[in-house]
């Protein structure tokens, strides 16, 4: 399996959505994501 699908199917990853048969990710959501996993 995809790691960004294992995330999208776990709720781990960032935000994401469909457009048509592909899924996209928001810049913005993806900067937010990457800065909340160095906090941990």
């Amino acid at each position: 399996m995809n790691t960004l699908y294992q995330w999208r199917k776990t709720g781990k990853g960032p935000a994401g959505f469909r457009v048509g048969k592909y899924v996209r990710y928001r810049p913005s959501d993806v900067d937010t994501w990457i800065d909340g996993q160095a906090a941990c």
